[in-house]
């Protein structure tokens, strides 16, 4: 039985949550450098 897209949205609203955590108080120069960071959000 597939999903509902409001199961998909609240997944994606979940990840953008966890994205501003992880990058918050980054600049853009710091979150550029780190390889790392870059493959979890990206």
């Amino acid at each position: 039985m597939p999903r509902e897209y409001k199961l998909y949205l609240e997944d994606i609203l979940a990840s953008i949550s966890k994205i501003g955590q992880y990058i918050g108080v980054l600049s853009f120069e710091d979150f550029s450098t780190n390889s790392l960071l870059q493959d979890a959000v990206v």
